[in-house]
């Protein structure tokens, strides 16, 4: 993120980087599709997998509040609705679209959605 494109904002840059991570594509090696199915249907496992994004949840906070004056609260709602996002979004069939519909959610708000 802190080596990011001039002119790309944070949120851009942190989207382009979790769709570059492989847990967002859909599985394509037939023991990552199984081993991902596998935590995805074991609690445990889906939960285990959670507290491991959420450990780097505080990490990505402080990089945003470097790049981005203001308020601490809103850069660490920033990293646990990303992280979040990334989350729920490789737990759905369309992994990429899933969380660019997230990245969408978190950039405009739920009331320009449509909802």
């Amino acid at each position: 993120m802190r080596d990011r494109p001039a002119g790309q904002d944070v949120l851009d840059a942190i989207e382009a980087h979790l769709l570059a991570d492989r847990l967002v594509h859909d599985p394509v090696d037939p023991q990552f599709r199984e081993f991902t199915a596998m935590i995805a249907a074991t609690p445990a496992l889906r939960e285990y997998a959670r507290r491991m994004l959420d450990r780097h949840e505080e990490a990505l906070a402080e990089v945003i509040a470097s790049e981005q004056p203001g308020s601490s609260l809103r850069a660490r709602a920033v990293a646990r609705f990303v992280l979040g996002g990334l989350d729920l979004a490789r737990h759905e069939p369309d992994r990429r679209a899933a969380f660019r519909e997230i990245v969408r959610l978190l950039r405009e708000g739920w009331g320009s959605t449509g909802h």
